[in-house]
């Protein structure tokens, strides 16, 4: 009997899965490349550690949830910047990326006909970090109060009776909210928020050589306004003499020290020092700027903490660049500022008070309701300054992963440091396997070093990554995150 050619057809496939399923090879084929994997990220993670150095690693296909390697990722460790990726989803999904802030500008008091303001100018903070920020404004610190003047102008005001008013009320005026933060309080990164932002809360103190040796050095701030007390100890030295300049700030105040020498010859310098209260130099800034306009101000700049009963009339209001503008500083180039100024505008939002507090409440819930762990994850701060900030890889993860579902993915992702390519990833991992397919944030503090986020294949398949490294040599624990990676391309980058 002949055997119809359909018979053969279903007779050889049938063959050829017998012989592939019963096959030793193909079987050890298949699995051989999980073995290895870890056994290669086991033997980078010797080779990247010191004698105490604790490690905390997850590695998973975002679209299936299969754990390709773990390595301590239940282990609660420092994260340093990674916290930036808490801030971010956090902020996403509570503000949207359409956000905006708005400042406002009131006259509370009647405006005579021959432009007397019986009452005081009053600025209501809502905590834009971008509000006298050199990074917008084609690097004018000024530009949002100039609008302010000019609305000032439009109404008819010469004369302000009762001074310059700053309104923080939208913000708690705690500044000591947060345990664990480094004992420089100077430096321009670790500046604390503040409901009116000024120049990212920090103030340009530049210094020049002076007239002969031994002389005072000349000091000004920019912009060369009398904002802070200057206290100038500094003198020039020799041409070959060393620069010894110190620059130093009083921890409740803004009184700053200027010490040591410049040598004669050498260029000006500009150091940006934190500022303790932001809001009241923005205020001293405003009523300069009112006084080269002609418009006479009596009366101080005061800050305060609670809002009026009632709004005098509106004259104008900045309106920042929406959210998804700001999450590439936060994540690209690290903003600590930034983050934290985003960081409370969440629970000013959903609590109608920006504070600490009231911002880890509100994360904490939210990352109960996506699945992660909160058992897991103990937050501190929102940039990852704070030493006291804790979470587990496998928690970074689980937020990443949930991150992949949602409408604002791209923003997120395009926010992210890019392998070869943009903000703190832009000189690691160049090479042709991972330049442009690794999308992450970095995270350093002495003794951490932390990367997490997403490596894509050129076919579309995401994997998440978090690594997480406490305890180590920085330049160990980066170039074992850089080598994880490049293994992870060849293995999986084929999917």
């Amino acid at each position: 009997m002949r055997k119809s050619p359909s018979f053969h057809l279903c007779f050889l496939v049938l063959l050829q899965i017998i012989l592939v399923l019963g096959s030793p090879s193909a079987a050890q084929a298949s699995s051989a490349p999980n073995a290895k994997f870890k056994a290669d990220i086991d033997s980078i993670v010797k080779k990247g550690s010191s004698k105490n150095t604790n490690w905390g690693i997850a590695i998973r296909n975002a679209s299936t949830g299969q754990s390709l390697y773990e390595e301590n990722s239940l282990r609660k460790l420092v994260p340093a910047s990674n916290r930036k990726l808490f801030t971010s989803l956090l902020a996403l999904e509570k503000l949207g990326e359409q956000y905006t802030y708005q400042t406002e500008l009131f006259a509370d008091g009647a405006i005579s006909e021959d432009g007397h303001l019986r009452g005081a100018l009053r600025v209501v903070g809502s905590g834009d970090p971008t509000f006298c920020n050199p990074r917008f404004d084609g690097g004018s610190r000024t530009k949002p109060l100039e609008q302010f003047v000019d609305a000032v102008k439009r109404a008819g005001i010469k004369y302000v009776h009762d001074g310059i008013v700053v309104d923080c009320s939208a913000f708690t005026n705690d500044h000591d909210a947060v345990s664990g933060l480094p004992d420089d309080y100077v430096v321009q990164y670790a500046a604390r928020p503040c409901c009116l932002s000024f120049s990212e809360n920090a103030i340009a103190v530049q210094v020049k050589a002076g007239y002969g040796e031994n002389q005072p050095v000349r000091v000004s701030t920019i912009p060369a306004y009398s904002l802070v007390l200057l206290i100038n100890n500094a003198k020039n030295g020799s041409k070959r003499s060393a620069n010894t300049l110190r620059i130093s700030r009083e921890r409740n105040g803004d009184i700053i020290t200027i010490d040591g020498k410049k040598p004669l010859g050498q260029s000006s310098e500009t150091r940006l020092v934190a500022l303790r209260n932001p809001a009241l130099v923005a205020g001293k800034v405003f009523k300069e700027l009112l006084k080269e306009n002609g418009i006479f101000v009596q009366g101080d700049v005061r800050v305060v903490y609670s809002a009026p009963e009632a709004q005098g009339k509106r004259l104008d209001v900045y309106i920042s660049p929406p959210l998804k503008d700001l999450l590439p500083l936060m994540n690209q180039r690290s903003n600590n500022v930034i983050t934290e100024q985003v960081y409370q505008s969440i629970s000013r939002r959903l609590y109608g008070l920006g504070s600490y507090e009231n911002t880890r409440k509100a994360e904490l819930e939210f990352l109960d309701q996506i699945g992660v762990p909160i058992r897991y994850v103990v937050p501190e701060d929102g940039s990852g300054l704070s030493r006291d900030n804790l979470c587990t890889a496998d928690s970074i993860i689980r937020m990443l992963q949930w991150e992949t579902t949602q409408p604002h993915f791209q923003t997120f992702k395009d926010s992210l440091a890019l392998s070869g390519s943009k903000g703190t990833l832009k000189g690691r991992m160049t090479s042709s396997r991972l330049k442009g397919r690794v999308y992450g944030k970095t995270g350093t503090l002495n003794g951490v070093s932390t990367l997490s986020g997403y490596y894509i294949t050129p076919k579309g398949t995401i994997f998440t990554f978090s690594i997480l490294v406490n305890d180590a040599e920085s330049w160990k624990a980066r170039d074992a995150q850089n080598i994880i990676l490049d293994k992870l391309a060849r293995y999986y980058g084929h999917l």
